[in-house]
């Protein structure tokens, strides 16, 4: 058997990552991943030339979940062919969890590769860590987007939002968001009591639109909670809806990344 010695730099060459990209602020990139996928029990991410997307549904399809991070903001973004896989969402977590500020996070991904490689840099000494996270599914076509006209539009502080969410959660088990001319009402009602939160452009709102003269929705607590855990306070909330619509609630996040939740109503 003949044996044919192949040098280490053309060994690199014939390894071909599909895409190298790298972030330096670990704590970044740990707090958008485990806000985009806490309702999700799986990592769908896709990498192409314009940035990096998770894309999914909650087990109950109940509520879909995207994140959306800019290739311009990561400090190295090599990409030979744009790729969709199912990452292993405990295992990709496990690593991601490690980052602090201190960290430059770099995930790899090599052709015919069963695993993504997620290496965390120190910044102060230099230190490297290496982990890898399984790929589940290769090639998966991302869940659709949802084309509808919400009528009303409301922005919010994050704080403000979250508040009212965690006070909504004490009475029962849905929360109703009604607009009635410049007011916004969030209601929840229980077997011997009921809660109520007023808000107006000088009370609470930073800005409300609405189509309708009157609109109301209503929606599970404990799904619009489970978005709201992930809500920065000094964030800024965009709620979007209609009548018996679904919910459309994003967080600016700021980073050049953007997070959208889809939460079904409840009829």
């Amino acid at each position: 058997m003949a044996f044919i010695y192949i040098p280490p730099a053309v060994f690199i060459f014939l390894v071909r990552f599909l895409f190298r990209i790298a972030h330096g602020e670990g704590t970044f990139i740990k707090n958008v991943f485990k806000a985009a996928l806490a309702p999700l029990d799986s990592a769908p991410l896709f990498v192409r030339s314009d940035g990096v997307e998770v894309r999914g549904l909650s087990p109950d399809r109940l509520i879909m979940s995207i994140l959306t991070i800019s290739s311009v903001v990561f400090e190295e973004y090599q990409l030979s062919e744009e790729v969709s896989v199912v990452v292993d969402k405990d295992e990709l977590m496990s690593a991601l969890k490690r980052l602090t500020r201190r960290d430059r996070v770099i995930m790899l991904y090599e052709d015919g590769a069963r695993d993504l490689r997620i290496s965390i840099v120190n910044l102060k000494t230099g230190t490297e860590r290496e982990f890898t996270a399984q790929i589940r599914e290769v090639g998966v076509q991302p869940v659709g987007d949802i084309q509808l006209d919400l009528e009303v539009e409301v922005q919010m502080g994050g704080e403000v939002f979250t508040t009212i969410v965690k006070d909504a959660a004490v009475v029962g088990d849905e929360i109703e968001f009604r607009v009635a001319g410049n007011t916004m009402r969030f209601i929840a009602r229980g077997e011997d009591k009921e809660y109520h939160s007023i808000l107006t452009q000088d009370k609470g709102l930073l800005s409300l639109s609405s189509k309708l003269e009157n609109a109301s929705s209503r929606y599970s607590i404990d799904l619009v909670k489970q978005a709201a855990k992930t809500i920065d306070p000094d964030s800024v909330v965009i709620l979007q809806y209609g009548p018996n619509k679904p919910l459309k609630l994003s967080i600016s996040i700021g980073g050049g990344a953007s997070l959208t939740y889809w939460i079904t109503p409840r009829t």
